[in-house]
């Protein structure tokens, strides 16, 4: 748990919360705030959804040319299916989508 390895970052709060004093203090000079989530306030289903994913977690570079392509069909038919879309513009990959 974080709050054991680096208890000068993470605190809990009086309201069964937690905080980060370090990144509130380095937010609130650029006029934002900083809030910690625990994943005991998230869904589960969310959660899981989360650890899915975070395999295309990835630097995925798609070309500027074909970023192009999939918005203009996309604007043209909204809704479309994402097998619609393969099939419309050539060489996009579901990843790349």
């Amino acid at each position: 748990m974080l709050a054991h390895t680096q208890p000068h970052r993470y605190q809990p709060t009086e309201h069964g919360g937690w905080q980060c004093p370090p990144g509130e203090a380095y937010a609130a000079p650029l006029a934002l705030t900083y809030q910690v989530r625990s994943s005991h306030e998230l869904h589960p289903t969310y959660m899981q959804n989360l650890v899915f994913l975070e395999d295309y977690l990835f630097d995925c570079v798609v070309a500027a040319e074909l970023q192009a392509q999939v918005s203009e069909v996309i604007r043209r038919e909204p809704g479309l299916t994402l097998a619609t879309l393969l099939h419309q513009v050539p060489g996009v990959r579901p990843n790349d989508v």
